[in-house]
């Protein structure tokens, strides 16, 4: 039941048919979770800002930053 603009009341029977559903087993979250997390490894490893990539991008300008 939504009250005002930002306020959402949710009933004992909904929160309590939420929980429930929480507590059953799923599977598919752990692959999906797998499957992003290998996306974005592989998306971090292609960017210039990548901690691999630190020491060329400091030997291209001159200086090494080191903290």
């Amino acid at each position: 039941m939504r009250v005002g603009i930002n306020l959402i009341r949710i009933t004992a029977d909904a929160e309590r048919d939420w929980q429930l559903q929480m507590q059953e087993p799923q599977p598919d979250i752990e692959t999906r979770a797998t499957a992003r997390a290998v996306k974005a490894g592989d998306a971090a490893v292609k960017s210039d800002r990548h901690i691999s990539k630190k020491w060329r991008r400091a030997r291209r300008t001159g200086r090494a930053t080191q903290k």
